[in-house]
Formats: C-alpha cells, structure tokens, sequence
C-alpha cells in the first residue's frame, strides 16, 4: 500500500472540492451511500464525512488535497490516478498540491519514475511558501463557511503531513539501486536548503535513520566480525580486502547519515563509534606489533568511509603520515637487516677483513667476510630503486671503512672500501658521493703522508721531497703552507746530514693537528686517532635521534630508520627510555668503542662539550707535550664518541646549556693541553 494516496482523501471518496459546505457535503455523502455496495464501503464514506466536519480531521484533509488548483483540474487529475496516472496536468499545479500529486506518484510506477517523483517532491517543498499555504486555506473556509484557522494549526497539521509525505519519499528512494546515493547528496546539501525544504530533509533523514537501523546494525556487525578477523590474523591481505568490502557496504548505508550531521557541524555517533574501534585496532598494530603496512592500509580504507567525520579525519591524515613513515623505515629495514649482518660480522673480524680487502679489494672475489659484505651491498643495489636506501647501505659499510681506518690504522683496507663503492655511484645519492671523494682523497693523503713519514725517518729525503711535492696538489693553503715547509725542512736536512731526526716527530705532529683541524670542521664527529702518522678518516657526523614511545598512531620511525643504518635490524617499536634527565651538567664518558648505543644525556654532555673543548684549542700553537696530550685527548674521544644515538629532547637540553656557557668551555678547553 502506498504512503500516500490523494484517491483516499475524503474530499476524492465524497466527489467534493474544500469549497463544498456543510450542506453540500451531506448531499454528497447521501449520493455517495446509494452507490456503496457493502457496508464496508459505507464505514468509509462515513469516516470520510464525519472528518470534513471535524475541525482537526478536515484541516489535515484540507492540506492533503487541492486547495489552490481548479476543481475542474483536481477532478481530471483524480480521474487519471484511478486509470493509470497517464497525461497529468504537472503544469497547471502548484506548491502544496504538486506537493501532494508527487507524494501519490512516488507510490505508482517503476522504481525509476518514482524516484523521480521523490526528486520533485523535495524541490516542491524547497519552493514551499507557508503564507499562500494560510492565505489559500483560510480563502476556501470563507466559501465552506467552516471559519478561518490559525497559522499555529496549520504549521502542527503541516508537521504531521510532512512526515506522510517523508515516508512516501522514502518509499521510492529505496525502491531505486541508486536512491541512497541521491539521498546522501541531497542530505550534503542540508545547510544551505531553505526552511521548508530543511524541514522536510529533516524528516526524510528521520524516517530513513528509522527504517534503516537494523540493515545498518547487521552491515556494522559484519564490519566488526571482519575486524576480528584481520586482528586475529593481520599477515591475511584477503582478510583486510574483505574488511574493505564490508566497511564499504555499511559506508554506503551511513552515508545519509553522516552527511546530515556534518551539515549539522557534528559527527554521527554510528560512524564516530565504529571509527573508535577500527583506530584502536590500526594503533595496536602500529604500536605494539609493529605491523605498519596494515595499520596504514586499513588506516587509508578508514580515510576513505569516515572521511564526514571532521575529528576522525584530522587524526587520520595525522596517522596515515607517521604510518606511510614507519612502513617505509621498516621496508628499508628489512632491505638492509643481510647487509648490516655482514657489516657486523666484518666488522668483528678487523684483521681477516683488512686482510681480505688489500687483497682483492671491496670485490665478490675477495675472501670471507669481505665476499660476503660485498655481495650483500651488490643485492641490495639489485633490488633497489631508492637512491635514498642505497645510500643507507653504502654508509653503513664507509661506516666500517672508518673503523678500518681508525682503529685498525690500516688506510689501504678503508680505500679499497672507498673505491669499492664509487664503483655504484650511479646507483647512489649525491651527498654519499661527495663524501666518498673526499674519503678518497684523504685516504691516499694518509697513505701518502704515513709513507713521507717512514721515508724521512730511513733518510730517503728525496722520496719524502717527492711526497711533499704529490701532496701539495689539492691541498688547501694552509696545508699547502705546511706541506712547504716539510720541504724546505727536507731541503735543511740534505745539507746538514749530521742532525738527528728527533725534529721530524715533533714536525709531523704539528702538521697532523693542523690538518686533523681542517679535515674535522665539517664533521664535528670524530678526530684523529693516531699520535703519529695517521690522521682520522673524515665522516659525516654518526649521531642518530634515538627511538621514544608515540601516542596514537606515531610509533618510532626515527628508531627504524637508525636501526636499519646501524644494524639493520628488524624495525619494531622501541620502549621509552628513562635516563638521568634530572642531573644538572653532570658530564659521564661513555664506555669506549660502543658503537650506535643509545647514550644517556649525561653522555651526550660530555661528548658534545668534549667535541667543542678540542675544537677550541685546535688552531693554538702547542708545544710538544702539549701536542701529545691533544692528540691523546683525540684518541680517547674518538673512541667514546666516534659514534652514537641520543635523543631529541637530550640534545636540545644540552644545547641550551652549552649556548650559555661557552666561557666555561673555552676555559675548560685549555686544561685539555696543560701548560707548556
């Protein structure tokens, strides 16, 4: 039966228009009852007359009816809706009564021409003008003499009838495979519809949000039972595919409803619920079980359905930033998880790696652990399209170079490393070249210098001249000061064969420091390690911001990311780390030759202080022992803070402090080198 039917209002079972009065209408109902044929159909001619002179039942009547189109045009379209609805009159109705004639249509008809009806009928209510609805009313009263009606009466019947009208609507709307997409627009379009239409939108969505509450409860009980599903078993893509499916189907339910209430400036509490639950889910995966990829993946479908809800979808777009983030990190990870096993495993065997690499060089035919190294490094250059994860790679094995170079003094083994690298450089970023190069260069400058050295100590002065001419190509001017004046020295020494070599030592000490100071302004991470002919192996700074605990959906991509380049381990949320933040400038060495721990912000003090004491006083003019208590000082700094993690609310801490107290540090630099 439909929701609404002009052919049963009383006016149409009585055959009379709203001008008809009280005489008229018994007439009307005598001959009414000489064609009734049972007394069924008299009980409803009955009804039908006693509620055209009741004053509630008749206004209802009234307002259900034609009250501003010609008789003769009502009685024509009356007459079409018993045989078929075929060639109404649309154009010669108006307002409330085209209101009514669409509310009959959306009964009749397929599922198409009654949505279309439907779509008439919310445009005729936004055109909707209360005032000529009163005026017209009250004008037909004067001819039936049933006296006027109040506005207030007319709005409490208008109310009532706009829900019949709303029920017939949604009949049609749903009828139609596409109904529930037309009604989400037309709900989107809330805050700007005027007041009758607003009115009537309102109820429509009332009466869907009624009628379309257990279909929406089961479609959020699949979605839940999906959910499960995926938590039980997250590794299942099908399981998160059918997630999606379910998610969708209930999205496409909620849809009216959710763009209501965002008209409304407020977020719908079946979605605001449902959303609650699936971000609880994303925030379990991402930070206790360090499942990125599916927490970003449902997090990006939640995106998609939620994306009405304002709150849902600022912590969304905030989620899915940190998740695409940590996915990646843990991607790269896992990339690099052999290669950092083979650097680890070299870098434990110093003496069969230098041994493997003056060999047969950074190559696959270099013996173990060097073999293995260099094929891991070849696999993930293979596999690899981001420039950015190779170039993680190949600092992590220049990483093992410096080592090579400072701890085991062995320059030949770091430059066979060097070399061995640059031979990808298409295959690296820019800045990992450049700082290959100028690893390059000073490798063959420490080589160089260590074979000028031994050559002066045996008396070859030529070849030390020789040397000290090489050097002077590239060098910088004031190294290329110093380097001139090896060779006037040397020049001294040929003509006076008989003076011991104790000058040389003392000579290439200061030449060391000098150039040590130069090849560390950029660094700032390490200083030499040798007191005699080697100087430290130039690195970019090995100081990574070590993990801390997120809430939400941020768990800890910086500690993937120094994972990967450490030990490329697998990625996993770290714990939070407690650390002796409350002390006040208290400086604590770290243990020497850690390297990539987490240093307490104690540590950090002393490193960074330490780095800045020996930066002070390295351009001064030192005496011999002075010279050998700094590079002494060197050696125990690069083995301490050659490389580290920290944290980024340590070093800002840090510092702060140092900002403010530099003359303490520059006071404290001189006690580093003593007196003369």
């Amino acid at each position: 039966m439909a929701a609404f039917d002009l052919t049963k209002n009383a006016f149409a079972l009585l055959d009379v228009t709203p001008r008809a009065n009280r005489a008229q209408l018994e007439d009307a109902y005598q001959d009414a009852l000489l064609e009734a044929d049972n007394h069924k159909a008299e009980a409803v001619l009955n009804r039908a007359q006693q509620s055209l002179i009741s004053p509630r039942d008749r206004l209802e009547s009234e307002l259900g009816y034609f009250i501003d189109t010609k008789p003769s045009t009502a009685k024509t379209i009356l007459s079409s809706l018993r045989n078929g609805a075929r060639g109404l009159p649309f154009g010669e109705v108006a307002g409330l009564d085209l209101i009514n004639l669409s509310a009959h249509l959306c009964g009749i008809g397929n599922p198409s021409e009654r949505f279309e009806h439907a779509d008439q009928l919310v445009a005729a209510y936004e055109a909707l003008d209360f005032d000529e609805i009163s005026q017209a009313l009250n004008a037909l009263r004067s001819v039936s003499g049933f006296g006027p009606v109040e506005p207030a009466q007319v709005k409490t019947a208008l109310n009532r009838l706009r829900l019949v009208h709303a029920r017939a609507a949604l009949d049609a709307i749903l009828a139609n495979d596409e109904g529930v997409d037309h009604l989400a627009t037309w709900a989107d379009e809330l805050s700007c519809a005027g007041p009758s239409g607003r009115a009537f939108l309102e109820a429509l969505l009332q009466e869907y949000e009624t009628r379309i509450a257990p279909e929406l409860g089961h479609a959020a009980s699949k979605v839940r039972d999906s959910l499960a599903a995926v938590d039980a078993d997250p590794k299942d893509r099908h399981l998160i595919t059918a997630l999606a499916t379910d998610l969708r189907a209930w999205d496409r339910l909620a849809q009216p409803l959710q763009n209501a209430d965002r008209a409304r400036g407020i977020d719908e509490h079946h979605s605001r619920e449902l959303f609650g639950e699936i971000r609880d889910v994303c925030l379990s995966f991402a930070n206790e079980r360090g499942l990125y990829s599916q927490a970003l993946a449902i997090s990006e479908l939640a995106a998609e359905v939620f994306s009405e809800l304002p709150d849902a979808a600022g912590k969304l777009e905030e989620d899915i930033e940190t998740l695409s983030d940590l996915s990646s990190q843990k991607a790269k990870a896992e990339l690099l998880a052999p290669l950092g096993k083979a650097v680890s495993d070299a870098d434990g065997r110093h003496s069969e790696t230098c041994a493997g690499l003056r060999k047969s060089g950074f190559s696959a035919e270099a013996p173990t652990p060097v073999r293995e190294m260099h094929g891991a490094f070849a696999s993930l250059i293979r596999m690899s399209s981001d420039i950015d994860l190779n170039g993680m790679g190949a600092r992590l094995v220049r990483n093992l170079g410096i080592d090579l170079c400072n701890e085991s003094n062995d320059n030949h083994a770091a430059l066979a490393i060097v070399k061995g690298l640059l031979k990808h450089r298409s295959s690296l970023p820019v800045d990992v070249i450049k700082a290959l190069e100028g690893d390059l260069k000073t490798l063959q400058r420490n080589i160089d210098f260590n074979a000028m050295t031994e050559a002066m100590k045996l008396g070859q002065l030529d070849e030390a001249d020789r040397l000290a001419e090489g050097m002077l190509d590239g060098a910088d001017t004031e190294t290329r000061g110093i380097l001139l004046g090896v060779r006037s020295a040397i020049v001294e020494r040929k003509k006076a064969r008989k003076r011991k070599f104790i000058g040389w030592g003392i000579f290439a000490a200061i030449i060391l420091v000098i150039i040590v100071a130069n090849d560390n302004s950029n660094s700032g991470s390490s200083y030499d390690t040798s007191a005699s002919t080697s100087y430290d192996y130039p690195s970019d700074p090995i100081e990574v911001t070590a993990p801390a605990n997120v809430t939400g959906a941020r768990a800890d991509a910086a500690a993937a990311a120094s994972d990967a380049a450490a030990a490329a381990s697998e990625a996993a949320a770290a714990a939070p780390y407690a650390d002796d933040a409350g002390s006040s400038q208290i400086e604590t060495p770290p243990a020497p030759y850690q390297t990539y721990r987490t240093v307490s912000v104690s540590e950090l003090r002393y490193c960074k202080r330490q780095k800045a004491r020996l930066e002070a006083v390295q351009n001064e003019q030192m005496s011999n022992p002075q010279i050998d208590r700094f590079n002494s000082a060197i050696e125990d700094y690069n083995s301490r803070c050659g490389s580290f993690r920290y944290r980024d609310s340590d070093m800002d801490t840090v510092n702060r402090e140092m900002a403010n107290d530099q003359t303490n540090i520059r006071a404290e630099a001189q006690d580093i080198i003593g007196s003369e």
